[in-house]
């Protein structure tokens, strides 16, 4: 809501922005907004969210390939 002069609350304090992301925020939105900003914004968080899950799952599989090889060239140096 804007103040006396005519400011937006979010004009007034820009390090508020700059605290909120660095304490773990991903996104920040300033009224007055826009409904297809928003959603635009939503959309790439959400796509990010599951690139993240999919680069995790395959960081699994890939230490659970590593762990089996290296468990066969130990084995095949025993004997």
């Amino acid at each position: 809501m804007p103040d006396a002069e005519g400011k937006s609350q979010d004009a007034r304090h820009p390090l508020d922005k700059v605290k909120g992301l660095s304490i773990g925020a991903v996104d920040y939105i300033t009224k007055p907004f826009e409904s297809e900003e928003v959603l635009a914004r939503v959309r790439v968080q959400l796509k990010l969210h599951s690139l993240r899950k999919t680069l995790e799952r395959q960081n699994q599989q890939l230490y659970a390939t590593l762990e089996q090889i290296l468990l066969v060239a130990a084995e095949s140096r025993l004997h």
